[in-house]
């Protein structure tokens, strides 16, 4: 029998907000010089660190949100702790007090989406209702991965030409559980998870004993990401679980693989050289897609943890660090199917090569065909879905899911 949760200190109760359980004071006693009282109960951090019990706590009678940080002593959820009309965990019920949230003393790393109030490169906080429809939408299209990899060879992060000339074991281990996950069903999901979890594990084994290239290292990165999405986003506690205990893995290969990440150079070499698609070869297609798909992979990381932890805590804690990635957002570029028509995009379309920080500044010229799966997800992340729906038209929003006529203020 799984342990008692260690209980919400009094003011949280009352005040119906979360509480993180630190010792001697929870932060937002600490924050607002409160006493901070724990019902008498021992004040010993609870396993697994201050932030491993965050879920429904006993004294707190209006939340109803299921624990998602699980370590051994889990409990069993059924399929009625996740939105029947979306296949994801519920959000916590309550908004957290944005108020209270940014003026704690430690929460360096957690993230920044917030409007222009804030420098660009700060962290901060996101929380509240509006933000909704942004993380379903964007938690729906993480779930399509899986099977567009299985079916297509490729993902928004994936390019599909990234691998013709030598594909590595990894990849052809995340393609093989994709194409398993995606005939799951109640009879063999024992068998597909556990091919997941033993890939998983050769995976780990394979990056701490081995030196690896930066494309066998990108390669990681992206089989594990998929692997993630898939344990994350699946609905299956004891995934979730196995999924939570290697997000820092994940993250740590991301900032390494961060580390080798250069900008997008595509518009500053065309405007110092209009010339430029004449002397580009293959070599040079290919190195863009090498160095586009580091972008595309370390970002997709990044959303992927501040999705999920808005689902699970109902905030985003990534770090305002993400406003200075890049990426090329130009579909005609990342779709081009050889390196002909890569250069013959480059001379009729904007790259569009845009700073997360900076969308505006780019993407206000941007047309919707310009658009493909990647710019969209992180459009609506980042602007909200009311703007997808006004950039995008009625005519291409049906390609994405989308109806005409949603609204954010509905959601």
């Amino acid at each position: 029998m799984a342990p008692p949760r260690r209980k919400s200190c009094l003011n949280c109760v009352k005040g119906k907000r979360r509480c993180d359980a630190a010792v001697p004071d929870c932060q937002r006693c600490a924050s607002k010089g409160l006493a901070c009282d724990y019902l008498g109960t021992s004040q010993s951090a609870p396993a697994g660190g201050p932030m491993s019990h965050l879920g429904p706590e006993e004294g707190d009678l209006h939340s109803t949100t299921p624990g998602f940080l699980i370590d051994d002593n889990f409990e069993t959820l059924d399929s009625t702790d996740l939105n029947p009309g979306t296949g994801l965990l519920p959000f916590p019920e309550q908004d957290l007090d944005w108020s209270e949230l940014q003026n704690m003393g430690d929460m360096e790393g957690y993230v920044n989406a917030m409007p222009a109030t804030v420098e660009s490169g700060d962290d901060c906080v996101i929380t509240g209702a509006i933000y909704h429809s942004r993380v379903v939408f964007v938690s729906q299209q993480f779930k399509t991965y899986p099977g567009m990899f299985y079916k297509r060879g490729q993902t928004p992060f994936i390019h599909r030409h990234m691998y013709d000339e030598h594909t590595p074991t990894v990849i052809y281990d995340a393609l093989s559980s994709c194409a398993l996950y995606c005939g799951k069903n109640k009879d063999n999901e024992t068998l597909v998870f556990g091919d997941i979890s033993r890939k998983v594990r050769q995976l780990k084994s394979e990056m701490q004993r081995s030196f690896l290239s930066p494309v066998d290292h990108l390669a990681s990165v992206q089989a594990l990401l998929l692997y993630q999405i898939i344990r994350l986003l699946d609905g299956d506690v004891r995934q979730r679980a196995d999924a939570e205990s290697d997000e820092a893995v994940l993250m740590s290969w991301n900032e390494q693989l961060q580390s080798r990440m250069q900008p997008p150079s595509l518009s500053t070499e065309l405007e110092s050289s209009p010339n430029l698609q004449g002397t580009m070869t293959t070599s040079s297609w290919q190195d863009w897609i090498v160095s586009e798909s580091v972008r595309r992979t370390v970002l997709t990381c990044y959303m992927l943890q501040g999705v999920y932890s808005f689902l699970k805590l109902g905030y985003d804690k990534l770090s305002g660090k993400v406003d200075q990635l890049a990426f090329t957002a130009q579909s005609t570029l990342w779709n081009a199917p050889s390196e002909f028509h890569w250069r013959e995009a480059l001379k009729s379309r904007n790259p569009l090569e845009v700073t997360m920080g900076q969308w505006d500044d780019v993407m206000d010229s941007a047309q919707a065909t310009d658009f493909e799966e990647f710019g969209v997800m992180i459009m609506a992340a980042y602007k909200g879905m009311d703007i997808v729906s006004e950039r995008l038209g009625k005519e291409h929003l049906p390609r994405y899911g989308l109806e005409w006529g949603s609204s954010e203020a509905k959601d």
